[in-house]
């Protein structure tokens, strides 16, 4: 009698561990630099969830999502793009994203008609206040210098073409003052 109940909680047991819901990915970990080399177009933005988002047997394992580009770093995109990321992420996405958050993507080509995170989860990073977040310490400040380093350009940028512009204006006034010395500036 002993053995068969204790079969039977065996058996109990054993149905309740394989029916509980298990959230596994297919893909593994990748080194940021690959990450950042595999993709076509990197962005910061956030998901629009109150859009429809697409997941079919035909996109698995991603849903189809439109995001809204708030900075480009590399490619070239509209301000909004559908971008596929893990459908077992979508809920830790939209509550990140409900808790301020943002995301740096990493997107490569797919056939399966969107843009695709590269390595699944490896293609999406968490930003909070212009912070990389939920990362470990290397990825971290590997992410955050994909960041740093664009809004960086971008200064330099804007401040090489000011310098440019004025430069332009002096030399267009001095031009202008020898073709017509009577004229007064």
């Amino acid at each position: 009698m002993k053995n068969k109940w204790f079969v039977i909680l065996v058996t109990l047991c054993l149905c309740i561990v394989t029916a509980s819901p298990v959230q596994a990915t297919l893909f593994e970990k990748m080194d940021p630099a690959e990450v950042e080399n595999r993709a076509a177009v990197i962005v910061k933005g956030t998901f629009d969830f109150t859009s429809e988002h697409r997941y079919t047997e035909q996109t698995a394992p991603f849903a189809a999502v439109p995001f809204h580009i708030s900075d480009t770093y590399k490619g070239e995109q509209e301000d909004r793009v559908t971008a596929g990321v893990d459908m077992f992420d979508l809920h830790l996405i939209e509550k990140f994203q409900k808790g301020g958050g943002e995301f740096l993507l990493f997107l490569e080509p797919s056939p399966k008609g969107f843009m695709t995170s590269v390595g699944g989860p490896n293609g999406v990073v968490y930003i909070k206040d212009g912070n990389v977040v939920q990362e470990e310490a290397e990825r971290k400040e590997y992410y955050q210098n994909v960041m740093d380093s664009h809004n960086y350009l971008n200064g330099t940028v804007l401040l090489i073409s000011s310098f440019g512009i004025v430069l332009a204006f002096g030399l267009v006034r001095r031009q202008r003052k020898k073709l017509n010395p009577s004229r007064k500036s």
